[in-house]
């Protein structure tokens, strides 16, 4: 019978304030949604891509070779630690396509059936039944418009060669569709795969039964792709050997997976735990403002035990209904953002599947500390005797009777010190509303910043470091009397050689291997972040310039010396500076020193100013005999902006969600505000008081303890961003999360602006009181 009757009570509380309780469930619903779809996306996106690994057998290593005859590989395959291997032909050549000429790599190996080792999955077309047809790489094919059945013309040798796309495919070593680990920026629009049939390469490019790249995938875990080099070292000269986990591909979507998971980790979880306690500070202030009601209850004969279990039931109904929304919008979302991610990246195996020990922990978390928060008021409620219970207030005035200092040092309209008082003598329920409020501002700066994080790492990259149109690369060095073609190309006003080497630096027993580029201290076209000092000072003979995230890894500093092993040999350098850049892996020389340790003057490449059309110019730079890459920079931007047009959706989704929980959160504080004070408005329209006086005291009091919580709310949100940054950051790239101070002033107006949004309904509850019945019924 009793259980009936709390049972009806319930759902009668549940109906009469269906606001405060749809507001309540809504709060956990969205922290439940947020945690499941962006953790449950991590785990489906890491599923994803090994299963495309393994399906499409993804090399353990690579290793460029001198060309050889492809007998060798018959040799490696009887290693007993490897498993499947393929010898390939890799040229590097230009490509036109209709008036425009890119970047291409044409890959010979086996197209008319699969690979034995990095294979390709077809998305579009079919694979050629004869040598008379080449598969083309699919972000490319989609961002040129070229289709199965069209034609591209290769360049090579300066013959044009045209190649007929039989299909386009998605290949797992160019997922990231970058040239190598130190081009870490991806050009899917310039940068073209293409295999084709080794024998019609190898015929192509003067080189019967040659191979110039091994790529082996080994068989069992305790298998060393050491020794395979080892042993390849001794049957032909090895040029560079590559494992999987430094292979450009894979490293930078490791990495990406790497940033995705702390941010599908830090962010739920802050979004999930200030939605947590935000609804447990709130059902605690429902609880205890129903403080009377469960002195009737314990005078009309119920136990303590039974108001309890009444009270959790309670706040328990509220918890599981949002905890089931939550469950089921995560994992529909969680799903969209994972598709979304795989093809915009171009993973051709997507799976997505329901993490129940994930909607356990979100569930369980959430209806544990609801609980926990609900549990303390009620236990104390009932434990009163009932005329103390029934007679108590439940606005529960801290420090009541006594003028602040404000009010005694200034002469305060009415108006002021009403909102004053409340904010200084209800210290408990003031404190509790400006939390909401701080932890509101929490989310939204987060968001932004990691939004203006992303902004900064395209504008510091492409506006203060690389000041080029655009970038030559030659097939070889060479010396300056060969890049006269290049300087007299229509279009180019200003040139700038530069030499880049992979290079491996030692200092104080730790190592690091990246791409050291020697530049013209005089030039301006490729700039350097330097602090307190010039490029000409820095750059001088015998000096080396590490990015700030290099010499952490190195654990060196200005003045330090440390030795850069190059293709021509190691050199002892001195640490003139330090440049603050995005990518880590880069250190810079001056050509002088360059030249002094390759024995002459030369450059692999060109950075250029142009004037006119630039893809006109990049055909005929194209033209220009070793010339092998020909980079735009608004190109690359524009290529590194598209591919980021998930992450944008995503912090899209979580600004969407953080604004929602943060309105959710005050339009709880702001409700509960008023319950707890339905006498006090009550008594006050009673004596004349019109609704609008007090929605403008109400409004009033919101601004006092947003300007209360302004600092709190801003400094933590600040402090959670440069966290996240630091969770994110990893050894190819950084991402300095630090908001701009318009998202700065975004955040603060944006919570005023819903602090008072959240005050609409309340006011409504306001002026609609029962004035009779509400000056009776509490206290």
């Amino acid at each position: 019978m009793t259980r009936r009757l709390l049972a009806r009570k319930t759902l009668r509380e549940l109906r009469a304030n269906r606001a405060q309780t749809i507001a309540l469930a809504s709060v956990i619903a969205l922290g439940v949604t947020v945690f499941i779809a962006a953790i449950g996306a991590y785990q489906d996106l890491a599923s994803s891509e090994a299963t495309t690994y393994e399906r499409l057998r993804l090399a353990d290593a690579w290793y460029r070779i001198e060309p050889t005859d492809q007998s060798l590989v018959e040799d490696v395959a009887t290693r007993p630690d490897v498993q499947d291997v393929e010898a390939r032909l890799v040229i590097d050549s230009g490509l036109q396509v209709g008036r425009d000429r890119v970047r291409a790599r044409l890959i010979g190996t086996s197209v008319t059936g699969p690979a034995a080792v990095n294979d390709v999955a077809v998305i579009d077309g079919q694979r050629p039944s004869d040598t008379d047809g080449v598969l083309l790489e699919r972000t490319f094919a989609e961002r040129r418009g070229i289709a199965p059945g069209d034609t591209v013309t290769a360049l090579l040798d300066g013959e044009e060669v045209p190649l007929r796309v039989a299909a386009t495919v998605a290949t797992p070593e160019y997922l990231q569709v970058t040239p190598d680990r130190y081009e870490l920026l991806p050009a899917p629009s310039s940068f073209a795969v293409i295999f084709i049939d080794r024998t019609q390469l190898q015929e192509l490019t003067d080189n019967r039964g040659q191979v110039n790249d091994i790529v082996v995938r080994l068989d069992g875990d305790n298998s060393s792709t050491a020794a395979v080099e080892a042993d390849l070292r001794g049957r032909a000269s090895v040029i560079e050997a590559t494992p999987r986990s430094d292979q450009a591909s894979y490293a930078a979507l490791e990495q990406d997976l790497g940033s995705f998971r702390a941010i599908a980790i830090a962010m739920p979880t802050i979004i999930l735990a200030a939605g947590v306690i935000a609804m447990a500070v709130m059902m605690g202030r429902v609880v205890r403002s129903q403080r009377p009601l469960i002195g009737i209850m314990k005078a009309l004969g119920y136990t303590d035990r039974t108001v309890l279990t009444h009270y959790l039931t309670h706040a328990l109904v509220i918890g599981t209904i949002g905890s089931i929304v939550g469950v089921v919008a995560g994992s529909l979302l969680s799903g969209v953002v994972t598709r979304a991610y795989t093809a915009e990246i171009g993973v051709p195996y997507t799976t997505s599947a329901f993490h129940p020990a994930l909607a356990a922990l979100a569930v369980g978390v959430s209806l544990v500390a609801i609980a926990v928060a609900t549990w303390h008021p009620a236990r104390r409620s009932a434990r009163l005797a009932p005329a103390l219970a029934t007679r108590i207030d439940p606005v529960g005035l801290d420090h009541p009777g006594r003028r602040s200092r404000i009010e005694r040092l200034l002469p305060l309209p009415l108006n002021a010190r009403l909102p004053l008082r409340t904010a200084t003598r209800a210290r408990g329920r003031a404190i509790g509303t400006a939390s909401g409020i701080a932890a509101a501002m929490l989310l939204l700066l987060m968001v932004l910043a990691l939004r203006d994080a992303v902004d900064l790492f395209i504008t510091r990259t492409f506006d203060d470091l690389e000041q080029w149109d655009i970038a030559v690369t030659f097939d070889e060095p060479r010396d300056p009397a060969a890049r006269a073609p290049i300087t007299d190309t229509p279009g180019v006003t200003e040139a700038s050689p530069f030499l880049q080497a992979p290079a491996r630096l030692e200092a104080r027993a730790r190592a690091q291997d990246v791409l050291l580029t020697a530049l013209d201290p005089g030039q301006d076209l490729r700039r350097l972040r330097l602090d307190g000092t010039t490029m000409a000072r820095a750059l001088a003979p015998g000096q080396i310039v590490l990015t700030d995230g290099l010499a952490d890894d190195l654990g060196i500093d200005v003045g330090d010396s440390l030795t850069a092993a190059t293709p021509t040999g190691p050199v002892r350098l001195r640490v003139s500076a330090t440049s603050d850049e995005p990518i880590p892996s880069r250190a810079y020389v001056g050509l002088t020193t360059a030249a002094e340790v390759a024995g002459a003057t030369v450059a692999n490449g060109m950075h250029l100013r142009v004037e006119g059309d630039q893809a006109t110019i990049r055909s005929a730079l194209y033209d220009v005999p070793g010339v092998t890459a020909v980079a735009v920079r608004d190109e690359q931007r524009s290529d590194l902006r598209s591919l980021l047009s998930v992450f944008d959706a995503l912090i899209a989704v979580m600004l969407a969600f953080s604004g929602a929980m943060a309105f959710a959160v005050l339009f709880n504080a702001m409700t509960i505000n008023v319950l707890e004070r339905e006498r006090e408005y009550a008594t006050m329209r009673s004596v004349g008081a019109r609704p609008a006086l007090i929605a403008r005291l109400l409004a009033l009091e919101v601004l006092v303890l947003w300007a209360l919580a302004l600092l709190p709310g801003l400094l933590a949100g600040t402090w959670v961003a440069a966290r996240l940054g630091d969770a994110i950051a990893a050894d190819l790239f950084t991402l300095e999360v630090r908001a701009t101070p318009a998202s700065y002033v975004i955040a603060a107006a944006g919570v005023l602006a819903i602090a008072l949004l959240a005050l609409l309904l309340p006011l409504r509850r306001v002026a609609r009181l029962d004035l009779a019945s509400a000056t009776k019924t509490l206290g």
